[in-house]
């Protein structure tokens, strides 16, 4: 399974660009070295090249960046739309494919294909439900299901993240099974939801650039990859901006270094701290309006928005106004993700432990929540998102925190069972 780069890279390979890439990181440790060769790696193969396919050579796609947990987007010259891809999609029906192909009717083709078409009905309602909301911060875009020839190269990348050759347990059985053969060279039709959003790259430019432009800046405070928040540090902040445990209380210097140290990272500033250097009230006013319409949106639906990284919301002057954008705010999951909180907040308490699905929401929702909520506070808003149904009275935030945490690591020998199978959620013994 394993690729090498010129595999990997195809028709798209360059040896000079890749002996750059490498010296760039000469000097750094061995483990941040593979680290950051492996982020460029990944990214930089899904780069394609117009002999691929007739399609590509028609199109002529160009890459433009790679987020989330694996989306890809595409420039298409000479349109004025963008092709976004969620690349899971792939991934998951190899895995899918490699499994359970011919021994269960629900992972057959013309199941799956109904099942896409369900979630693309949902994720369309989904959309009209979010444009209610948030109007013309949401850049015109449309989805279709449709069928795209995926290079043999990229789906080996896929599948080697998906699966690996190891004992797994289907109906009670132990089964063996080795990943299929992946021909790097092959053209693989697959039948995905795209998403097709009006072309906004030059706003993205000018957020990467700062060039009146700020972004929201959310990241998983939780991730493993980042520094970890100190226990206490971030009960004391769950239970404020979560919880909602203190509505009377001000924010001063000592709540604006509590978010700084929970939410902040090292190589930029908090939104919070951006907007507390700011003398412009047209750009306050811009987030507040976003903030408080966040507050009722996931209030009413009891969905979360997507806030992580630069350009999923942001806020730019256009023609000399201030303007929010809501560049991929959408969460791909279909179901309310604040409506199981309380449940497994409850669960915590009781020393259960969530299921895997429970937990993935937990993972992406929480900072969500956190920050929304402290920009709020921050802001003077009286209104808070508020998690549906009865929190405990004494929530084990630490608790929570260890178990995101180990949720985010899934262990090898589970790679390759569809997540919402995967026992993500074990008990780490350090808190249990």
């Amino acid at each position: 399974m394993r690729a090498s780069v010129q595999d990997l890279l195809g028709p798209t390979y360059d040896a000079n660009e890749y002996a750059n890439e490498l010296l760039k990181h000469a000097d750094k440790p061995a483990t941040e070295r593979e680290a950051a060769i492996k982020t460029w790696l990944r990214r930089r193969a899904l780069h394609i090249a117009p002999s691929e396919h007739p399609l590509f050579a028609s199109l002529r796609p160009e890459f433009l960046n790679a987020g989330g947990v694996f989306n890809a987007v595409y420039r298409l010259p000479g349109h004025p739309l963008v092709a976004k891809i969620d690349m899971l999609q792939p991934r998951v029906q190899t895995g899918y494919n490699m499994q359970f192909m011919g021994r269960d009717p629900n992972y057959e083709p013309a199941h799956l294909a109904a099942m896409a078409q369900s979630s693309l009905r949902q994720e369309r309602r989904n959309l009209r439900e979010m444009r209610s909301f948030f109007g013309s911060r949401l850049p015109r875009e449309f989805l279709r299901y449709t069928t795209v020839p995926v290079p043999g190269r990229i789906l080996k990348l896929l599948a080697q993240e998906e699966v690996r050759e190891h004992e797994v347990v289907v109906d009670g059985q132990n089964v063996i099974y080795s990943p299929m053969p992946i021909d790097s060279n092959r053209i693989y039709p697959m039948d995905l939801v795209v998403r097709y959003q009006k072309d906004i790259s030059e706003l993205y430019d000018r957020v990467a650039r700062g060039e009146d432009a700020i972004s929201f800046r959310g990241h998983y405070v939780e991730d493993s990859s980042h520094r970890l928040p100190d226990a206490e540090d971030y009960k004391l902040a769950s239970d404020l901006w979560v919880a909602n445990k203190y509505p009377g209380r001000d924010f001063g210097p000592d709540e604006r270094m509590l978010f700084e140290k929970i939410h902040g990272l090292a190589e930029q500033d908090t939104l919070i701290s951006l907007l507390m250097q700011c003398d412009d009230p047209d750009l306050l006013s811009e987030v507040r309006d976003f903030v408080a319409l966040a507050i009722r949106f996931s209030n009413s639906t009891k969905r979360t928005l997507d806030t992580i990284g630069d350009a999923n919301v942001f806020f730019v002057k256009i023609d000399g106004q201030w303007t929010c954008v809501m560049g991929d705010a959408q969460v791909p999951r279909l179901e309310p993700m604040l409506a199981t909180f309380s449940d497994s907040l409850n669960k915590i308490a009781r020393d259960e432990l969530p299921d895997a699905n429970a937990g993935w929401h937990l993972t992406v929702g929480l900072p969500y929540v956190q920050s929304v909520n402290a920009v709020a506070h921050f802001l003077g808003l009286t209104e808070r998102i508020r998690i549906p149904g009865k929190i405990p009275a004494q929530v084990r935030w630490d608790r929570l925190l260890s178990l995101i945490v180990s949720a985010r690591r899934p262990p090898a020998p589970h790679a390759a069972i569809p997540f919402h199978d995967r026992p993500l959620w074990r008990r780490p013994p350090e808190m249990w």
